[in-house]
């Protein structure tokens, strides 16, 4: 499974952060995945309920926020969400740059410091 891969590396990264930040006990992950990043979300939080408790002695929430794809106009401007794979501006039909909804970026964690739980954004 694809999936289980993307959650070990989104494993070793959130351990290499809390590392460097000199953060506790993890309590959320949440993560930005691209409509269009080839990235199922279900199968992606069911990996991470899978394979977290062998990294980690307490539960870790993940948030996955799926962004659409979208993109600009070339020749007008005129940003909007793709629909049904149309890589043309709906408005004058130019050619398009996608500038969201590729991704999978994690966002920010939630994790204890030595005084409480603290948010620590990317």
């Amino acid at each position: 499974m694809h999936e289980q891969s993307l959650v070990k590396t989104l494993i070793d990264q959130v351990q290499e952060e809390s590392r460097i930040r000199g953060l506790g006990r993890v309590h959320e992950v949440h993560l930005r995945v691209g409509e269009f990043s080839g990235i199922e979300p279900r199968l992606l939080e069911s990996a991470f309920a899978e394979m977290a408790p062998a990294y980690w002695d307490t539960l870790v929430q993940l948030s996955v926020e799926v962004m659409p794809l979208t993109a600009t106009c070339e020749t007008c401007h005129e940003v909007f969400h793709v629909e049904g794979f149309h890589f043309v501006c709906p408005r004058c039909g130019g050619n398009v740059q996608v500038i969201a909804g590729e991704e999978m970026q994690l966002v920010s964690l939630r994790a204890e410091r030595q005084a409480g739980c603290e948010e620590v954004s990317q």
